[in-house]
């Protein structure tokens, strides 16, 4: 349990999202790459890509249907080390999952090394999540929206400076592949009772992700595989 830091090979489909600025590069958010050409991150990016779809209905300050998908002017060269992160319309439970990030350690007054870093992650019921919100800043009538999912950890210091968009993955033991099955949308840093993790819920939104890909491609069929059409 805790932070580890890791190899980029034991998170391949993780993706740092980078704004070109004068002098370098501003690290702006994590994100997954799902499909060769297609990246998919939190509503709150300035990076430059080739095409950004934002959900329509994503809600600046509450954090609501907060997804990207950001499709490449190119194919990721897909290699052992570089790969895609599954997208299921079902997942299986919460369990075993992880929440990988970029921590950034500062080499100069404008250069930075990217660190690939790992939190265990346990499921935390809505209900209780919601309970355990009220009891902060957000006040005793706060209402969480139900696309969100919440985990908590024993983690005990910061993650990354900015987790926006890093993914919340878990393993499907049947299949043998690692699932995407939350996308961070709130911060989730030094975490307590009092503060859980809380995650735009990929599975909520497979239909919009998949019509969404599938639809820029022109596919015939789903873009994640015929097993999860509806």
């Amino acid at each position: 349990m805790g932070i580890r830091s890791v190899r980029d090979s034991n998170a391949p489909w993780m993706a740092a999202l980078l704004e070109k600025v004068p002098n370098g590069y501003i690290f702006v958010c994590g994100g997954s790459l799902i499909h060769e050409q297609v990246v998919l991150t939190a509503g709150t990016l300035r990076t430059e890509v080739k095409d950004v779809i934002i959900h329509a209905n994503y809600s600046r300050e509450q954090k609501y249907n907060d997804l990207a998908l950001l499709f490449l002017r190119e194919p990721a060269p897909l290699r052992p080390g570089l790969d895609t992160i599954c997208v299921r319309r079902e997942g299986t439970d919460l369990r075993d999952c992880s929440i990988h990030s970029y921590g950034l350690r500062q080499t100069g007054s404008s250069q930075f090394d990217l660190r690939l870093r790992e939190a265990d992650q346990a499921p935390l019921p809505y209900t209780d999540c919601q309970r355990v919100l009220r009891g902060t800043r957000k006040g005793p009538f706060f209402q969480l929206h139900p696309s969100f999912q919440c985990t908590t950890s024993d983690v005990t210091c910061d993650l990354g400076e900015d987790r926006a968009g890093s993914p919340l993955t878990c393993p499907d033991l049947t299949r043998r592949e690692h699932q995407l099955r939350g996308v961070v949308a709130w911060g989730v840093g030094c975490q307590s009772q009092q503060k859980p993790g809380v995650y735009t819920s990929v599975t909520e939104f497979y239909r919009w992700i998949d019509f969404q890909v599938t639809d820029y491609f022109g596919y015939i069929e789903s873009a994640f595989g015929p097993f999860n059409q509806v």
